[in-house]
């Protein structure tokens, strides 16, 4: 009796310490009452897709798909840069390898068809991140290194905009640019002058796009033509480090949670949102 209550004791120890081990990638995205939650894979640098039903806890989501995109291993740490809207990801593949080329990161997946493609080992699939073609030329990245080449408080992420718009954000210098793309052309903010050391997270809910830094400071904006004008700035008593964001697709919200509360939760998803996520208002 007393080996089977340490076994069982020593296992849940593990899968905690596994679970600790590979974090929740910046955000839960939820759409048609699925959640979708990315980890990276340290060794292949590839990211794994966690899927399951708002009604289930996350913690119970052994399960992944591994994903033709991902991130490097770096100082400083930026995390996996991704959205999803309708079946399909978007995502910067960041992976370091020579034969990933910066220029073409901006990538789009149809998760049916990358989960049908499981039958290929890591190998393949990092080779696979390699050739799926970009969906646009990097214009964001070639523009910043012309403005300045020297990296330095260099962080970014993407998502989503309205009408299948791409919504990019990257900072260099201190210096921070949003980048909408439409299928044909890229359109750009004035610079907007920030005091970033860790990375942000772009937040986009109808026409409305937010800037949330590290420290909880988000800085809300509104496009009209090539008009970017500041909205409002709010601080939440969050940083991004301890906290995961909820993109609530379904309802329109942005939430958040600590988290310790999402590590430790018994909870579905639904649940712990109604008993511990705080609201983030664009």
């Amino acid at each position: 009796m007393k080996n089977t209550l340490l076994v069982s004791l020593l296992l849940t120890i593990f899968a905690q310490f596994a679970f600790a081990q590979k974090a929740i990638e910046r955000k839960i995205i939820i759409e048609h009452a699925q959640f979708y939650y990315c980890t990276v894979n340290n060794d292949l640098q590839l990211a794994e897709l966690h899927n399951g039903n708002v009604q289930q806890n996350i913690n119970n989501v052994s399960a992944y798909n591994i994903l033709p995109v991902g991130r490097e291993i770096s100082d400083p740490f930026v995390p996996l840069c991704f959205d999803i809207n309708k079946g399909e990801m978007l995502a910067i593949n960041w992976i370091l390898n020579s034969n990933n080329s910066r220029n073409d990161a901006l990538k789009k997946i149809n998760l049916a068809e990358a989960i049908k493609s499981q039958n290929l080992n890591p190998a393949q699939v990092l080779e696979q991140s390699f050739l799926i073609p970009p969906i646009a030329a990097y214009e964001p990245w070639q523009f910043m290194l012309r403005r300045n080449n020297t990296l330095s408080n260099n962080f970014f992420d993407i998502a989503w905009g309205k009408d299948n718009t791409v919504l990019l954000a990257l900072c260099n210098q201190n210096e921070l640019f949003i980048w909408m793309y439409n299928g044909s052309e890229w359109k750009h903010s004035d610079a907007i002058p920030v005091n970033f050391h860790q990375y942000f997270s772009l937040i986009a809910v109808g026409t409305k796009i937010g800037i949330l830094s590290s420290e909880g400071v988000l800085n809300t904006y509104s496009v009209t033509g090539n008009q970017w004008k500041l909205q409002k700035q709010i601080k939440y008593p969050m940083n991004l480090q301890t906290s995961t964001l909820v993109i609530d697709k379904d309802n329109q919200k942005v939430l958040y949670l600590n988290n310790n509360d999402v590590e430790q939760s018994k909870l579905s998803l639904t649940q712990l949102m109604k008993s511990k996520a705080k609201k983030i208002i664009l």
